[in-house]
């Protein structure tokens, strides 16, 4: 949670920086509401990634300095598990790309783990072998329509978390437009990036 806080914190410093004296003329400026905005800006919410490229762009500050701070350089990350099951690779094949790390090209937070896509089944948006950079797993009820992973019944998904009527389930809207409805998540963690591979 303190990663918001951080981010939070650099969005005030930002606007300051670049003269605006409060956050409700950042916000007129931008034309969202303010409570929006102070919430950016106080760390209560989170920030979509447009909105990240369009406060760097405005304050005139460096993007991956705003996302994740006062990174010098990328570190490598460690391949945590696979998108599309268990079933999808072989146990010899699984046990090597877990053994991997990869290092992507821009500095990332700490805590970050990276899951590789073993199936098509999230085209056109996402092809084998690509990366997934996940954040630290989180409360799901944070990542309400939000792109995220998760676990169910050890299988990680990655979609949007929509709403469910059960207690405790969601809807998981995948990258493809099938929807997965009524399921108990084990674990859920933010997606901060995707490296396509090439």
């Amino acid at each position: 949670m303190s990663e918001y806080y951080d981010r939070a914190a650099r969005l005030k410093k930002a606007r300051i920086d670049r003269g605006f004296k409060t956050a409700r003329l950042a916000a007129e400026y931008f034309g969202i509401p303010y409570g929006t905005y102070s919430g950016h800006e106080n760390g209560s919410r989170g920030i979509k990634e447009p909105e990240l490229l369009n406060y760097a762009k405005v304050f005139r500050v460096n993007l991956s300095w705003l996302a994740f701070g006062d990174l010098n350089k990328a570190r490598p990350i460690n391949i945590s598990g696979v998108v599309g099951g268990p079933d999808a690779v072989s146990k010899d094949s699984l046990k090597r790309h877990l053994a991997k790390d990869i290092t992507p090209p821009f500095p990332v937070p700490g805590g970050v783990t990276a899951l590789l896509v073993v199936t098509d089944d999230c085209a056109p948006y996402l092809r084998e072998n690509d990366i997934v950079l996940v954040g630290e797993r989180t409360n799901t009820k944070d990542q309400l329509n939000q792109r995220v992973a998760l676990s169910v019944e050890g299988i990680t998904f990655i979609g949007t978390l929509l709403s469910a009527a059960k207690a405790n389930h969601f809807h998981l809207q995948s990258f493809n437009g099938q929807v997965k409805l009524d399921i108990k998540p084990t674990w859920v963690a933010p997606i901060i990036g995707i490296l396509h591979q090439t």
